[in-house]
Formats: structure tokens, C-alpha cells, sequence
């Protein structure tokens, strides 16, 4: 997904961030960030109104329980669009593992064209976090992006990059929907639960805001994400997968 993913992550935007800012430190950026984990508080109940039903096809069933398949060889396939362009990202479990923090992370490799861009995944105790480090010029970055076990209206929150003392930050993330039904291109997905995180992140003392809305279906994974930081929206989409 073109590190929409990673970021779903959100990287793309901060690499971009980054590199302008290196370029010319005058310029107001289109901000991002990944975040750390951080502390949640509960809140709110129901299902969430659900978006996206109807018309189009069945995509395969689920085969786990939870929201992020991790078993080796597992792939996903994306459609990116960004400023009219549209391209595809592949994403692998290569069965590779990495201890952060004492906990283990699943290698995923992400395929734009010819790039090849690494991440790492984690599960546990129902939440969901997302991983990159050395990224560029030695941001490493960190998110929460998913407690499956909590009720629509739950936030969380916590601190952005940490191991670049040039780029600072903080997020919230929140629960919107939950067990709703989603269509995209054609295929109609279930159980899915829509997660927003609405970073403020400062980079060479220039601040600015994104919000990341994600939407993740048990036994698949991360089916959408849009990512606007109020000039410009990125977007991946689902196109299939394969869940090992």
C-alpha cells in the first residue's frame, strides 16, 4: 500500500513530510505520524451504524478468530490511490519474527512496483500494533491501530515517534463502528470495525494533523484505510488475499 499501510500505516505521508522539510524548512507540511502505544479509556456501547452493504460479491471466509491473520505466507493485496494515481502494493508474512519492547512482531515485506519496504505486525491481549523502524534518516515509528475487545466510543492514546528528537507528537485513537458491513470494489466484508487516530505531530517545529480512519475485518486484517491530512487524501483498498 505503498506504506499507506504501515501505516497503514501513514509512513508515506511522513517520509514526504520529512523530506520537504530537509529540502526547504519553510515549507507547511502535509503532516503524519505513527503512533506508540499508549493508555485507552472505555466508553460508549452499541454496534455502529455500519457502511457500505449490499450489492457485490462474497470475499472468501474468515479463517481465525481475530483481526490480524499472521500465519507465513499470508498475503494481501492493495489499491492505492494518492492526488489521482493509482497503483498496487502486495503484502507478505515472511514467517520472520522480531522482540521489540519484549514483544514478538511478525516481518511483513510490502511490493509497490519495484519497491520492497518492511514493517512488523504484533497481536496480543486484543490489541493491534503496527511497526517500523529505521524507516528514514532513523524515524522509528510505532501505532496502536485496534482493541478488538473494547465498545464503540473506547479511546486510547499515546505518544508519536520517539526515537527522532526532530519530529514530536501525539495521538488519539477511537473506536466509531463496530460489526458493521463494508463493501469495497464489489466484495461486501463483515465483522469489520472502523478505527479512527488523529495525530498532531511537529517536524522542525512545524505542526500539523492528520486523521487515519482504518477499517479491519476479523480473520482478514486491514480491508481500508483513508488518510487525510487536509490537503490531500490517501487511500488503500482491499482488491483480495490469501490467508494462510
Amino acid at each position: 500500500m505503498k506504506s499507506s499501510l504501515h501505516v497503514f500505516t501513514i509512513l508515506l505521508v511522513l517520509l514526504a513530510l520529512f523530506s520537504s522539510c530537509e529540502k526547504d524548512a519553510t515549507v507547511i507540511p502535509k503532516v503524519s505520524s505513527t503512533p506508540i502505544p499508549g493508555t485507552g479509556t472505555g466508553g460508549g456501547s452499541g454496534t455502529g451504524g455500519g457502511t457500505g452493504t449490499g450489492g457485490g460479491t462474497t470475499p472468501p471466509p474468515v479463517s481465525s478468530t481475530d483481526y490480524q491473520p499472521l500465519t507465513t505466507g499470508t498475503t494481501w493485496r492493495y489499491q492505492n490511490i494518492q492526488e489521482g494515481k493509482t497503483d498496487t502494493s502486495t503484502l507478505t508474512i515472511t514467517g520472520r519474527t522480531k522482540i521489540i519492547d519484549a514483544k514478538t512482531f511478525f516481518e511483513i515485506i510490502e511490493k509497490t512496483g519495484a519497491v520492497l519496504d518492511t514493517s512488523y505486525y504484533y497481536k496480543g491481549n486484543n490489541i493491534y500494533i503496527s511497526n517500523t523502524q529505521n524507516y528514514a534518516d532513523g524515524i522509528g515509528t510505532e501505532f496502536i491501530y485496534l482493541h478488538d475487545g473494547e465498545a464503540v466510543g473506547y479511546t486510547w492514546s499515546g505518544q508519536a515517534v520517539a526515537s527522532n528528537p526532530l519530529v514530536t507528537g501525539t495521538y488519539t485513537g477511537k473506536i466509531l463502528e463496530k460489526d458493521i458491513s463494508k463493501t469495497i470494489l464489489g466484495k461486501v466484508y463483515t465483522s469489520v470495525i472502523h478505527t479512527q487516530i488523529v495525530m498532531t505531530i511537529t517536524v522542525f517545529g512545524i505542526p500539523g494533523t492528520v486523521t487515519n480512519d482504518m477499517y479491519v475485518a476479523k480473520g482478514i486484517g486491514i480491508i481500508q484505510a483513508d488518510i487525510n491530512d487536509g490537503n490531500d487524501i490517501i487511500t488503500a483498498k482491499i482488491i483480495d488475499y490469501t490467508i494462510k
